[in-house]
């Protein structure tokens, strides 16, 4: 066996490692507080609150085969895991760099924990990266229709999955169509549309079919995503009474004169371009907002975009800078370890709060990363652009649905701009992801040139 031989088998078993040691050193798994309420959702079937239906499902299912939520992290990781060892068969090599890479992969704390905690987050990223993945398998095989459906099928549901998920995450799926229609390209652009086109609307359609099968009531999903874009809203008005408490708020004056004049003061005191929660109770400016009518908040948001674009740029500008590169991190949640979450719910799940040492020992391990470019979305960010260029450029037939994973995240990390409400790092999850399995793809068999 000559040394190059020896390189796919190394990272094979770096992976395989890496994946044994995620599940080994975070049992039974780690639960925030927005965990403890999905896993609740799922296991007794009830809907508490406006976050997608189809992750407290999911957590449901899992927990019927198996209490807890070993079981889910064990199937996510391997999705993920196996995305990864899958991208050798699409080289057809591997190099001692990429071992080196995969080995920095399960050894950094964005894997090697996040995928123990779960978020949703954490899934939309392993479904949105295997998604891709699948795309990329299909353009290898694309004149042999036997294997190419079956890789089409498994991209169809997982992005569709994704996108359901996180719902401004169809972008991921928008970026893989294009990437379709350019491997369906014939002698001219007819059959690549046709193609695109259809892809993203298959994606879009079994998207809502997998959220009618866990939510009967589409209006419930109306209803979230309402909620949703009306607490952006909210934040928007308050952040621009904050530095300009004399701005025009005539349809919330005409709604509640006595609750708009608590915003105009007290909205300096309250607003932090961190996160909105600062924005609810027990502060008066969350309290002057309850009675205010929503359609009268909406109609000065409104206002505020077209009269006073300088306000609302400034302040999503401001909010984006605390996501991508928060100035002081620890205030933007960058791991979480153990377990927390409503009492009661805890009580019910049969699941006690848990910090014990060995949740001591990750934090701490998370925490060596802090101040290193290894934990810095920038740093991501511009791998995966530059990888893009790169596949872009060199064109193999698997290299366009690769570069649409990149692109795709760059695009999810930009919709933050106008819909960021907290600084939280888990947000742009793929982004980072992203930018490591392009790295790693890249390393496995680098040439710029595309093969003859």
């Amino acid at each position: 066996m000559t040394t190059k031989s020896k390189a796919p088998r190394a990272v094979l078993l770096v992976l395989a490692l890496g994946y044994v040691a995620m599940l080994a050193a975070n049992y039974p798994g780690h639960l925030s507080f927005d965990s403890i309420v999905q896993l609740h959702e799922g296991r007794f079937q009830v809907r508490d609150t406006w976050a997608p239906a189809i992750f407290g499902w999911i957590l449901g299912a899992f927990d019927k085969i198996a209490p807890g939520v070993m079981l889910y992290i064990a199937a996510s990781g391997l999705l993920f895991f196996g995305s990864l060892a899958s991208l050798m068969a699409l080289r057809g090599a591997a190099s001692w760099a990429s071992v080196l890479v995969a080995l920095f992969i399960v050894c950094s704390p964005l894997v090697l924990i996040y995928q123990a905690i779960v978020w949703k987050d954490v899934l939309f990223a392993n479904c949105a990266v295997a998604g891709c993945i699948c795309l990329a398998h299909a353009a290898k095989a694309w004149k042999r229709p036997g294997m190419r459906w079956p890789w089409l099928l498994a991209a169809l549901l997982l992005l569709g999955l994704a996108g359901l998920v996180r719902q401004n995450g169809l972008i991921v799926a928008l970026s893989g169509a294009c990437a379709l229609g350019w491997t369906a390209r014939g002698r001219t652009w007819i059959p690549g549309v046709a193609w695109g086109v259809g892809g993203f609307v298959a994606v879009v359609v079994a998207s809502q079919l997998m959220s009618a099968g866990v939510e009967p009531t589409a209006q419930s999903a109306d209803e979230a995503t309402t909620k949703g874009v009306r607490i952006v809203q909210r934040y928007d008005v308050v952040a621009a009474v904050a530095r300009d408490p004399t701005i025009r708020l005539d349809a919330m004056q005409a709604s509640n004169a006595a609750a708009t004049a608590i915003i105009r003061r007290d909205a300096a005191k309250y607003y932090t371009a961190q996160r909105v929660d600062t924005l609810g109770l027990p502060s008066t400016v969350g309290e002057a907002l309850r009675h205010i009518e929503p359609e009268a908040i909406t109609a000065d948001w409104h206002a505020l975009v077209k009269a006073r674009p300088d306000l609302y740029v400034h302040d999503r500008l401001g909010m984006f800078h605390w996501l991508v590169a928060p100035p002081i991190l620890e205030l933007c949640l960058p791991v979480f370890i153990g377990v927390d979450g409503p009492a009661d719910k805890l009580k019910q799940l049969g699941i006690p709060k848990r910090l014990d040492a060995k949740d001591q020992a990750l934090h701490d391990y998370a925490k060596l990363y802090y101040k290193t470019p290894f934990y810095w979305h920038v740093t991501y960010g511009a791998l995966a652009a530059l990888t893009a260029l790169i596949l872009l450029f060199r064109r193999d037939p698997a290299d366009p649905p690769m570069a649409a994973l990149m692109l795709g995240a760059l695009g999810f990390a930009a919709t933050f701009l106008i819909i960021s409400l907290a600084c939280d790092f888990r947000y742009l999850y793929l982004l980072d992801v992203a930018g490591m399995v392009g790295v790693f793809y890249l390393t496995l068999d680098f040439r710029v040139r595309r093969r003859s």
